[in-house]
């Protein structure tokens, strides 16, 4: 079973964990940062609570642009080091180039894509 961890619980991303959340191959958690939407996903999906002791063979972002990514993935640490060594990243937002280079050289130095 993989384990994923999918961030942006807004129209698209709720639905998009969700169904995540009904394959059977799939544990996911999920993280917001308005903490409501999360306990919403939770209450409708069985989901898991992000947390930082977890390891995820995949994050995925759903959010609404560059700035967004920055703050939720958090190049400078927070949710890199939940990755599994090979794990990926997935994002969903619609980014510029530069970041997606950006996020591509970081992760990279992770050993994660």
């Amino acid at each position: 079973m993989k384990h994923l961890l999918f961030i942006g619980l807004g129209r698209m991303g709720l639905p998009m964990a969700g169904h995540l959340a009904k394959n059977k191959d799939f544990a996911v958690s999920v993280y917001n940062r308005t903490p409501g939407k999360a306990e919403q996903w939770l209450k409708q999906y069985s989901g898991i609570a992000h947390h930082e002791n977890n390891q995820y063979d995949a994050v995925i972002l759903c959010v609404g642009n560059d700035d967004d990514v920055r703050e939720n993935l958090a190049l400078d640490g927070q949710f890199v080091p939940c990755l599994k060594q090979g794990g990926v990243v997935i994002d969903h937002t619609t980014t510029s180039a530069e970041l997606a280079k950006a996020m591509s050289a970081a992760l990279a130095e992770c050993g994660v894509a």
